[in-house]
Order: structure tokens, then sequence, then C-alpha cells
């Protein structure tokens, strides 16, 4: 997993969006869903996350342990093998994930899971209206197009309309 960034910019996404990128990967929500039952394996982990490539589960976990996610520890069995777990992060990132689950299986067209194709486009586009402060203004009530945008001064008017769309 490299840096996920919204909106193109690593530095100006809100935290809450750069959350929903991490859950809209399915192979992290894989990795969260594995360790949730307590440490494992490096090998253990790949299987209990779909037997993705080597290389593919490594950067996941990378990223994943650089954001304090999950910690890696070296197991005492033997050299080089590696013992993952979730961290306190990463257990609060398993609640968010248990709520964004429960918004995805209200979708309008049909019931949503976290990790399949259609579930990451639904998690993409609210992450993406998220960092653009899109969802703040919209929870205070209904907004015209226009409306909305005079209050998102750093979004274009075709912008925010082809954002919403």
């Amino acid at each position: 997993m490299t840096a996920n960034t919204v909106n193109g910019s690593e530095n100006g996404a809100r935290s809450g969006a750069q959350v929903l990128v991490l859950l809209g990967s399915p192979l992290n929500v894989l990795v969260l869903r594995a360790l949730e039952m307590g440490p494992m394996l490096q090998a253990d982990l790949r299987r209990g996350a779909g037997s993705p490539a080597q290389t593919t589960l490594r950067t996941h976990l990378n990223g994943l342990n650089d954001l304090g996610v999950i910690a890696k520890h070296r197991s005492n069995r033997f050299p080089g093998v590696l013992e993952l777990e979730l961290t306190d992060v990463g257990r609060d990132l398993l609640f968010v994930a248990d709520v964004l689950t429960r918004w995805l299986e209200h979708a309008p067209d049909g019931a949503k899971h976290l990790g399949d194709n259609a579930a990451k486009a639904a998690v993409n586009a609210l992450a993406e209206a998220w960092s653009t402060a899109i969802l703040r203004a919209l929870a205070a009530g209904p907004l015209s197009l226009t409306e909305l945008d005079r209050l998102i001064s750093n979004l274009s008017y075709p912008s925010l309309e082809r954002r919403l769309g």
C-alpha cells in the first residue's frame, strides 16, 4: 500500500478521508479482519487475506505498519519470521470499518459489502466528498448546487458538479 491521497494532495486531505481511502482497499480490509482474531504469522495472514501476491501484501503491510495500524514483531521461533498484530489504532479502524459496513448495507440500490468493487467506488466517492467539505456542507441540510458552490470556494462550479455526479 503506497501512500494514499485524496484530491491528489497527500498533505491537504482530511484524516477522515484518508481513513476512508484506507478502508476502500479490499486487501487492507482483509488484513484487518484477519488480525482481528489476534496476532498472526505473515504466512498465515497471507492465507487469511485470500493469498495475494507476496509483494502486494508486503507493500500493504508496510503501509499499515507506517501508519501505526499494525505492529510487526520478529518471531522467536525462527529468524526472519514476522508476527503481525493490530495496534490500538488498528482496532479503532476496525470500529470505523464496522460503521462503514452498516452504512454500505443500506445503499439505495442494494447492500454493498466492504471490500468489493461497488463498495470501493462508494467509499472512494465518500472520501472525495469528505476531503472537499461537501459532506460537511450537506450535513447541515439540503442545498442546491449554486448554494453549495457559494459555500465551497476551493472548487470551481464545474468541478463541484462533476464530483457530485
